[in-house]
């Protein structure tokens, strides 16, 4: 009986795959700051969105609203450290390309690894 329920859990097992969406293996802590990301991103899709900086208000597109808010994420908690930041970016910017390419915005391949995943970043280069 117990050789029977061990060769189930094997078969089980080696249809789970290895590392196909990494996001499913996360910790529940680290899909909830996913989907809040998510949320963030789809709350901007259609809309420009302001930042107050200085003396001037400026519209921003969305991927510069993106690349800010993580850059301000960052320096306003040291213990997150860019592949940190990365690792969490990586799984929804998968098409860099939607996002506008000009001086101040630019995408950042990492040597940081997660599986087989490659992760990204946006970072303010303004």
């Amino acid at each position: 009986m117990n050789v029977r329920i061990y060769a189930l859990l094997i078969a089980f097992m080696m249809l789970l795959p290895a590392c196909s969406d990494p996001y499913f293996t996360m910790t529940g802590d680290a899909k909830m700051m996913i989907e809040r990301d998510i949320r963030f991103l789809e709350m901007y899709e259609k809309s420009l969105c302001e930042i107050k900086k200085g003396r001037e208000r400026e519209e921003l597109s969305r991927g510069k609203c993106l690349a800010l808010y993580y850059d301000l994420k960052e320096n306003e908690r040291v213990e997150n450290s860019r592949e940190k930041v990365a690792k969490r970016v990586s799984y929804i910017v998968t098409n860099p390309d939607k996002f506008e390419k000009d001086d101040s915005i630019k995408v950042y391949n990492l040597t940081t690894k997660i599986g087989e995943c490659d992760t990204y970043i946006l970072q303010n280069c303004m």
